[in-house]
């Protein structure tokens, strides 16, 4: 017999541990720190009517601190020094239990804070009495209040349950989300029809939740989903209310696509640690007004919508997860329209769209500390493309290749912004120029490892030198892609220069050019090179140029190929003057129409040891 206390107090410990661990979130968890700190003083006062209990070592109290409102360590200091003065304490109680639903919450907690074997003392019972009459409660509300605690803490489900369906006939606005932090062995999955919030009313959604139709957030109203795994067949539209998502699981199971919150009106969203499971049928967040706040949550199998469309006010985007994003047009991750959108310590993998594979930005977004792997675009810009001028907004990224790769980043400068370098720049982004762009008499543009789109031709009266780059034109026919005049010697090297069959590549009146292993190829409109003066080509590859290579007046050609070539006179290489040295060269299949299928050269100037493959009508002419 001696025994059987030690069994039940051994018992009464592992029934305390069990209920710790299972515990959800307070309802009242989004409240500010604060508020929890006058909160948790008023309830304090309660404890303190018992002089057998210990109010700094009683379970409940310490699992509303921890668990429950998850409030830092040293917050019992605080709390104490709130408690010492009784009516300033009540004063701001009553400001913060500003609805119904808290003054029922609060009183649920001092139930169940006082809640023993031996039930409630008369002292207990009476402070209990003067917080209902204080808080406006009638005696039916204060009764179902009571009863469900007193079957709560003896985990009488059923009871429970009844107790809630009296409270919900008795329209005490309560959720069994909710009441699940008393009793959180209960076995609950809240099912959900499409509805409107009523004006000023609170919805929380915890644990397991199916969510039919629509739920629509108006002005005035909050959604808080909190611990919860939510299954949505229709979507959440937010048109002026205040979403909170903390510690959250949203599932779609419907067929429409659709994205799973769609904000309309000026709306506040705040996110933390949220995971949406868009099965490849829908999309994350569509957010047209208003502001977003979003960190630690993670996007998964999008589809047809972006994972996040913003163009609202203002957007925090931070650590967050984006995998398996799929749209068919702008930034299948992140597609920002307008406001001002920091992004940054975000993961994207997989990421595929048209333009931006991951992020679409335009002007106002930050994106630093991101890292991208396997995303990639139809067009152009695998993970970031920026509509404007990038300037220092992107920073400390780290990409597949573990650098920022050509293909990678690319800006796109419209037409209404018209380039023009004056003193020396360095452009290190990938580019479209919409309008192209002009390097003024005695300016310097330099260009790395960038990959460059000219929508009009770039015209060049200072110099330009280019090192691993890709040049080709944007929706530019029949022009030459850079229009170099009587300027200083230009430089470029290990670039490739793509005509894609719309146009040609150098217009260079008067101009030295210096070219090393460089590639030019399907040229149309022009030749490849035309009209330079005392320039070197060396080790070069002409591919496919319609109207020629090189029509050049004095200068140095060593090392370079031939392929594919076509023209009237020297398809290859037609040399005007007498100055020039052609050594070295390869000529494979260049025909010309009248004479020299791979060289037209006046006397005077030197071919040396080049070789001819199939060329027509003679090699040279």
């Amino acid at each position: 017999m001696s025994k059987l206390p030690a069994i039940q107090d051994t018992l009464a410990k592992l029934k305390k541990k069990r209920k710790e661990l299972m515990t959800v979130r307070h309802p009242l968890f989004f409240m500010s720190e604060g508020e929890k700190v006058i909160y948790c003083a008023a309830l304090f006062l309660q404890l303190q009517i018992n002089e057998n209990s210990n109010p700094l070592n009683h379970f409940e109290f310490n699992r509303l601190l921890v668990q429950g409102l998850c409030l830092p360590n040293n917050i019992i200091s605080k709390i104490l020094a709130q408690s010492n003065d009784k009516q300033k304490l009540l004063e701001k109680l009553l400001k913060i239990l500003d609805t119904p639903q808290k003054k029922y919450i609060f009183m649920l907690d001092l139930n169940n804070l006082c809640m023993k074997e031996n039930g409630l003392s008369d002292e207990e019972k009476e402070a209990f009495s003067i917080f209902g009459k204080m808080l406006s409660l009638s005696l039916e509300q204060i009764s179902f209040i009571q009863k469900f605690i007193l079957s709560a803490y003896y985990e009488e489900t059923e009871q429970c349950m009844k107790c809630y369906e009296s409270m919900s006939q008795f329209d005490m606005d309560l959720t069994m989300n909710q009441l699940k932090y008393y009793i959180p062995s209960i076995p609950y999955i809240n099912v959900i029809e499409g509805r409107s919030l009523k004006s000023l009313e609170e919805m929380e959604l915890r644990e397991q939740c199916t969510i039919y139709g629509n739920i629509c957030v108006k002005e005035g109203t909050s959604l808080i989903i909190a611990d919860a795994n939510v299954l949505l067949f229709g979507q959440i539209i937010v048109d002026g209310g205040k979403l909170l998502i903390y510690n959250s699981t949203l599932e779609y199971k419907g067929t429409e696509n659709i994205p799973l919150i769609m904000v309309k009106s000026y709306s506040r969203l705040v996110i933390n640690k949220g995971r949406f499971l868009c099965n490849n049928r829908s999309g994350g967040i569509k957010q047209i007004n208003g502001s977003l706040h979003i960190r630690q949550s993670e996007f998964h199998d999008t589809n047809t919508q972006q994972a996040i469309l913003f163009s609202g006010e203002n957007a925090i985007i931070t650590q967050c997860k984006f995998s398996n994003c799929y749209v068919r047009g702008k930034g299948a991750a992140i597609y920002k329209k307008s406001g001002r959108v920091n992004i940054s310590q975000c993961n994207f993998y997989s990421c595929r769209a048209n333009n931006g594979g991951a992020i679409y930005a335009k002007k106002g977004t930050r994106i630093t500390d991101c890292k991208f792997k396997n995303c990639r675009a139809l067009e152009f810009g695998n993970s970031i493309y920026f509509y404007g001028e990038i300037e220092n907004r992107i920073s400390h990224c780290m990409f597949e290749t573990g650098i920022m790769d050509a293909k990678e980043v690319v800006q796109f400068i419209p037409k209404e912004i018209r380039c023009k370098i004056s003193g020396e720049k360095w452009l290190k982004y990938s580019t479209i120029f919409e309008a192209g762009f002009y390097v003024e008499p005695g300016a310097v543009l330099n260009v790395e490892n960038a990959r460059i789109f000219l929508g009009q031709p770039a015209v060049v009266f200072g110099s330009i030198n280019m090192s691993r780059c890709y040049v080709a034109p944007y929706q530019l026919k029949g022009r030459d892609i850079i229009e170099i005049s009587n300027a200083a010697m230009s430089e470029f090297e290990n670039t490739v220069f793509d005509g894609d069959g719309k146009c040609s590549i150098f217009h260079a009146t008067g101009t030295k050019l210096y070219l090393k292993n460089c590639v030019l190829k399907n040229t149309v409109g022009g030749r490849a090179i035309y009209q330079c003066t005392d320039s070197k080509i060396l080790n070069c590859i002409f591919s496919f140029c319609e109207e020629g290579g090189i029509y050049m007046l004095s200068g140095v050609i060593k090392d370079c190929k031939f392929i594919n070539c076509r023209g009237d006179k020297g398809a290859g290489i037609e040399v005007k003057g007498n100055r020039t040295v052609i050594e070295g060269c390869r000529f494979v299949r260049c025909i010309a129409r009248m004479t020299g299928g791979a060289i037209h050269a006046l006397g005077g100037n030197q071919v040396l040891d080049c070789a001819y493959k199939e060329c027509k009508p003679n090699a040279i002419g």
